[in-house]
């Protein structure tokens, strides 16, 4: 009868990243030993904790199965010599099958007589083989950094002090790095520190719980954020959400309590960011807001242990208190000095080696913006201002020790000495931040996509394109925050009509004084990058991420992306409306029809000389109405797609040629269009090369799969 299998390493603290790589492993190293073992067994569900890694695996057979299989093996004159006397290669192989070298037996095959046997093997119990099969897992388990202790030449992430491993109610017996196996696990080390005794697998997540240990991960972080959320209600406020803090801490901890703590009222003359960020980088605490979204003078700590409460608070108040003070002095310190005097020292800042300074850059994005904006009919009286300014705050105390802060550490210097609210927006907004983007105003938006498109470019000129995993200088991240905001702009209408994705590449390059690479040899490399990651970010089975709003009505499945990509990517919003096209109309018979005769009548002719056909040498029906049909429509289709009016081309040439072209390809009713007449031949193809290309400025149809 199938058993549950528990397996349970129990260590010292393991940092929250080990846990989370270990118990993403686990399951597939197990399946792959059960596998081989040829154990059936049910699903596998990791757990973990800071001082644990283990496994629950439903459903183990009892035994593997019996084994009777016929097995060929060498040819018959390498298994027996010229007086038919076995030779070591068939002994060899009746021993592999378990028995008697007299038992094999010659057998016909298309390569000649080869010997054969019949292998019978009785499944051995599961209980017999999991013990090594586990303590391989263990020792299989991956980790950033291992390491070793006491005599043990055994590695792990952290000294392992017990171990269980229980299949139903039964132990299985394994030593690993000195321990042995048994029932007892442990609780909490403070709040529950005996050893808890275990029956079955099946009580163990909850007799854990009893003592403090929640080892399902996802119930875990559950319980945090409930815990949490109530602890901000009852100091006045609705919790801050942050899914950064949420992992970090659900690593962190065996069962999550919170303290709260508090702060002087007056640090909250400090830019909110700025004081979450304190919480959040430093000390992994979560703030609170009140019912008018102000933040609150309060901090949310996680916790392991609910003891010492009011301890903890003090301590957490000292450091929170130490940690804002030191950020008051760097605001106020860079609020005294003037976004001016941290821009002239971008003059020693290096970009990149070829690229220069991040004051060239300053210059270079002032020119891309001020051309994107002019093109597109935008004010740029304000742009300048912005990009001598939009990068200045890298220099400034409060982003030196809070990285996180740029941008935004520069718009509140600019707030404070008077600069425009306009560009002081600006120069927070330029950084295309996702989830900043559905608020940005026109000079952000010119600033950002300067700054990206700079990025991008010189990355590519300078030889730093990326390669498989290897992004060395982030340009997919450039990259995908320039598309995002491009579509924002043409939601939004920012500007008027942005220059194509080509052309404002052109504009980045042209700002360069110099670039060791020319642009007839760079465009064709940026022409394919950005297509690929184009699909990569329209097609829907693609996490969207961040970016998800801004790529609302451009996910499609891949195929489809691809088809209308190869049509023409330069112009998103005219791409936006192929790919609608095409996704909405696939699930039409019409449809699917005409793509499975255009990808036909796409191999056949792809080397046709273009022209159109002869209708006079028409001489068969199927192919005279074909070309009737499709002259009829191609007005309509044509006026649709030059209007932009993609679904009324798609449905037009569906409805007028899907009948009739799969009446030409049909074995029957159709023709044969390689004829031998040459003549005969090239006109048909002709036809078929012209009538293809009714719909090339939507999509390549011929790409899309299943047809």
């Amino acid at each position: 009868m199938p058993s549950d299998l528990l397996l349970e390493i129990g260590c010292e603290e393991l940092p929250a990243s080990f846990v989370d790589g270990a118990l993403a492993a686990l399951p597939a190293l197990l399946a792959k030993r059960f596998e081989a073992l040829r154990l059936a067994h049910g699903a596998i569900k990791p757990l973990g904790s800071p001082r644990r890694i283990a496994v629950i695996v439903e459903g183990i057979a009892d035994r593997q199965p019996d084994i009777e299989e016929e097995m060929t093996g060498p040819p018959a004159t390498a298994a027996f010599d010229k007086e038919g006397k076995p030779t070591k290669g068939g002994e060899a192989f009746a021993k592999k099958l378990g028995i008697d070298v007299s038992q094999l037996k010659l057998v016909d095959t298309p390569k000649g007589k080869y010997v054969a046997g019949r292998r019978s093997e009785k499944g051995r119990p599961a209980g017999e083989l999991l013990g090594k099969a586990l303590t391989d897992t263990i020792a299989e388990l991956p980790f950033r950094k291992s390491m070793r202790w006491g005599s043990s030449d055994v590695a792990f992430g952290r000294p392992i002090h017990w171990l269980v491993a229980l299949l139903g109610g039964d132990v299985i017996d394994l030593t690993y790095a000195g321990v042995r196996s048994g029932r007892a696990t442990r609780g909490h080390r403070f709040l529950a520190p005996d050893a808890i005794e275990l029956i079955t697998p099946g009580e163990y997540v909850e007799r854990l719980a009893k003592a403090h240990v929640q080892v399902d991960v996802a119930a875990r972080k559950r319980t945090m954020v409930e815990r949490l959320s109530a602890r901000a209600r009852e100091v006045g406020g609705k919790l801050q959400e942050d899914p950064f803090l949420v992992e970090e801490n659900g690593g962190l901890v065996e069962e999550p309590f919170v303290v709260d703590g508090g702060f002087d009222p007056a640090f909250l003359a400090l830019p909110d960011r700025l004081i979450l960020d304190v919480m959040r980088t430093h000390q992994r605490y979560f703030g609170a807001r009140d019912e008018k979204g102000q933040l609150l003078p309060k901090y949310l700590a996680v916790v392991n242990t609910n003891l010492a409460a009011d301890t903890i608070r003090k301590g957490n108040d000292r450091v929170m208190r130490a940690r804002l003070s030191d950020a008051r002095f760097f605001v106020e310190t860079d609020r005294k000095a003037g976004l001016a005097t941290y821009a002239k020292k971008l003059e020693s800042v290096r970009y990149h080696a070829k690229l220069g300074t991040v004051a060239q850059k300053v210059e270079r994005i002032a020119k891309i913006a001020q051309d994107l904006a002019a093109r597109s009919g935008a004010d740029t009286s304000k742009i300048g201002e912005a990009a001598r300014l939009c990068k200045a705050d890298l220099t400034s105390l409060t982003v030196g020790e809070f990285p996180e802060m740029q941008g935004h550490a520069g718009r509140d210097i600019a707030l404070a000495t008077g600069v425009d609210k306009e560009v002081a927006d600006a120069i927070a907004a330029h950084w295309l931040e996702p989830d900043a983007l559905a608020n940005i105003g026109p000079i952000g938006l010119f600033l950002g996509l300067a700054d990206k498109l700079d990025h991008f470019v010189g990355g590519f000129a300078v030889g730093l394109a990326p390669t498989g995993a290897n992004d060395p200088f982030s340009i997919r991240r450039a990259f995908n925050r320039a598309v995002a905001a491009y579509l924002v702009a043409l939601a939004r209408g920012i500007g008027g009509k942005l220059p194509g994705l080509v052309d404002m590449a052109r504009v980045a390059y042209e700002a360069h004084e110099k670039l060791p690479k020319p642009w007839a040899e760079l465009e064709p490399e940026l022409h394919a990058f950005m297509k690929a990651r184009l699909v990569g970010l329209f097609d829907e089975a693609v996490d969207a991420g961040g970016n998800a709003e801004a790529l609302a009505g451009y996910r499609a499945p891949r195929d489809i992306v691809e088809a209308c990509i190869e049509a023409g990517f330069d112009d998103l919003a005219d791409l936006r409306g192929r790919i609608g096209a095409v996704r909405d109309a696939r699930g039409t018979p019409a449809f699917a029809r005409l793509a499975t005769a255009f990808k036909r009548a796409s191999k056949i002719t792809k080397d046709v000389a273009p022209g159109e056909p002869d209708p006079a040498r028409f001489d068969h029906p199927s192919e005279k109405a074909l070309w009737t049909a499709y002259a009829e429509a191609r007005g309509v289709i044509a006026r649709a797609t030059e209007s932009g009016d993609y679904r009324k081309a798609v449905e037009a040439t569906a409805t007028a040629i899907a009948d009739p072209i799969d009446t030409f390809f049909d074995k029957d009713k159709g023709v044969f269009v390689m004829a031998e007449d040459l003549a005969v031949r090239e006109n048909r193809l002709r036809m078929l090369a012209t009538i293809a290309g009714a719909l090339r400025r939507v999509a390549r149809l011929e790409l899309l799969e299943g047809t």
